[in-house]
């Protein structure tokens, strides 16, 4: 089994069937052995992730990216529980989506300029799984994997996650989560305590916190300006204790009332961009929530996300 992993990994142009493998210097074995170790290896995923973590880099910060990576399998119409993912390169019959398996990944992340990271863990998503539900079980697998730690982990997501279910989903998590969201959304300070001797349901949500209105954002509960060598001047804006108005549809689809989920709400502001292109904003929008909020951590974490796209 480790010659035909090292035989995968040496090979000089992909792997187009199996046989082939036998061909690599680094497979000392006859052809039959291949499918010997496929038919009889076993991989101790559990140990895996266990070694893992024993030796994830000491001095890199506990910030970790999650997001989700499509192996395409177009052509293998009888691989099981192959399911319809979006994707941003390939296309089927004109739409942006590929057949195949989707794997959840989870990379540490390092502060250093470059595209280096850890790999924590990878899972497959069945097609008749819950995202958030898989995610969610996949975080608190890895943050009591991790143990005692001197501050909660921080996990950063990409916008395509649902905020506000990971944010109810991880609550009992001692993690904390930063997830990009749009710029069109609207949240809700908390409503105002009813006067004595007032008639009727009292309110639920209370002013409206449109992120594309300005005229309609509080003062920020934190403010933070710093400089960076990649995007110039950084001006950073949190406002705690903010909630989204909830449906009972979609993941709330079993509540008679959709519950109240609060969390921060970051804006950051940078001068300029790495690469700026006409189409680039120069605005980003966060959800922070979890037990140790830290505005700095949180903005920086996420725009070191995207080193997972390296790693896929």
């Amino acid at each position: 089994a480790f010659e035909l992993t090292d035989a995968a990994l040496c090979a000089p142009a992909p792997v187009s069937s199996i046989p082939t493998l036998s061909l690599e210097p680094t497979f000392r074995r006859s052809h039959g052995s291949l499918y010997k170790a496929l038919a009889r290896g076993q991989v101790d995923a559990g140990a895996m992730r266990e070694l893992l973590v024993r030796h994830r880099p000491r001095k890199w910060p506990l910030v970790f990216a999650v997001d989700a990576s499509t192996w395409a399998r177009c052509d293998a119409e009888t691989s099981p529980e192959r399911g319809f993912y979006y994707s941003a390169s390939k296309h089927s019959a004109g739409k942006p989506i590929v057949a195949g398996w989707s794997y959840s990944w989870i990379t540490g992340l390092d502060w250093a300029h470059d595209s280096w990271t850890a790999p924590m863990d990878a899972r497959r998503i069945p097609p008749r799984a819950d995202a958030v539900d898989v995610t969610a079980t996949q975080v608190r697998d890895l943050v009591g994997r991790l143990g005692d730690t001197e501050s909660p982990p921080l996990f950063c997501f990409d916008a395509g996650y649902d905020a506000i279910a990971l944010t109810d989903t991880l609550s009992d998590v001692a993690a904390d989560i930063v997830v990009r969201i749009r710029d069109d959304r609207v949240f809700y300070t908390d409503a105002t305590p009813p006067a004595a001797g007032t008639v009727g349901r009292p309110r639920r949500h209370g002013d409206r916190f449109r992120l594309a209105d300005p005229n309609t954002w509080p003062t920020p509960d934190v403010e933070s300006t710093t400089t960076d060598l990649r995007y110039g001047t950084v001006k950073v804006s949190a406002w705690h204790g903010l909630h989204p108005r909830l449906g009972c549809r979609g993941h709330w689809a079993e509540h008679d009332i959709p519950p109240i989920v609060a969390g921060t709400l970051i804006r950051v502001e940078v001068e300029h961009l790495p690469k700026p292109t006409s189409a680039t904003k120069k605005t980003l929008w966060l959800w922070a929530a979890g037990p140790g909020f830290n505005l700095d951590t949180c903005w920086r974490g996420y725009l070191r996300r995207f080193d997972i796209e390296h790693t896929f």
